[in-house]
């Protein structure tokens, strides 16, 4: 079936409707249920918009890892979260984003991203640069274009003074982080979704009590299986009952 084509960890090429061409993404699973793939780059990928890896772009990895060592075992530790992987609900205008060489952030660096989700800018730390894509990997959104990332406020200014906030932001309370050794704040914390393993900010997973916590859009699936006038909405791990403002 389907689900055998592609197994999770295989790197493939999706077609982005955003970019108008085939771009090389990792498979991190197959939805059964859904009967999409879920991709480093695109929760919920049609299989027919899901294709190995091309010739092509297998030897440009090579030649850039220096052999035959897979490019995304070198990439960060990270996985699209499900809330934020929205390039391909985006319109058109991501398609003119600058190019490879518009790099001005560096790894570690906390900066800014457009969300469209949120409807306006949202904290985030850059994580690398994928020079293949253009576009800087954030610990929120995978693929983020130059265009809709920014240094963050407190960045801005001399450098003695991003030492300073630096160094007020990290208390005994906070240990180091993944990105470059700065306390994040309590905001960036994040934890993976209880069904699809996405990682996510805590404060967007929700959750009807228990210990459980899922992204919106697997949420929204479980919900949308049953049948409202015979079932309550349940937990997907467990049978605590989701109350009126879940």
């Amino acid at each position: 079936g389907l689900s055998g084509r592609h197994s999770a960890g295989s790197r493939v090429e999706y077609y982005s409707q955003t970019a108008a061409r085939w771009v090389p993404a990792i498979v991190l699973g197959f939805d059964e249920n859904s009967g999409t793939y879920q991709l480093d780059i695109h929760q919920g990928a049609d299989p027919q918009k899901v294709r190995g890896e091309s010739l092509s772009a297998a030897s440009d990895d090579i030649d850039r890892t220096g052999g035959g060592a897979p490019l995304f075992r070198q990439r960060p530790r990270h996985i699209a979260a499900s809330g934020y992987a929205e390039e391909e609900q985006q319109s058109s205008s991501s398609s003119s984003a600058p190019g490879p060489r518009s790099q001005q952030l560096r790894q570690g660096d906390p900066a800014e991203y457009f969300s469209t989700t949120h409807g306006g800018w949202v904290p985030a730390v850059v994580l690398d640069f994928d020079e293949k894509r253009g576009a800087y990997i954030l610990n929120i959104q995978p693929i983020a274009f130059p265009n809709k990332v920014r240094p963050a406020p407190e960045a801005v200014g001399a450098a003695d003074a991003q030492e300073k906030h630096d160094a007020d932001r990290q208390g005994p309370s906070h240990g180091s982080s993944e990105a470059g050794g700065r306390a994040l704040p309590r905001q960036l914390q994040w934890q993976p979704c209880g069904l699809c393993k996405a990682v996510c900010f805590t404060d967007d997973l929700m959750t009807c009590g228990c210990e459980h916590r899922f992204c919106g859009p697997c949420l929204q699936k479980h919900i949308l299986r049953l049948d409202f006038l015979r079932e309550r909405v349940r937990c997907p791990s467990c049978t605590e009952e989701f109350g009126p403002q879940q």
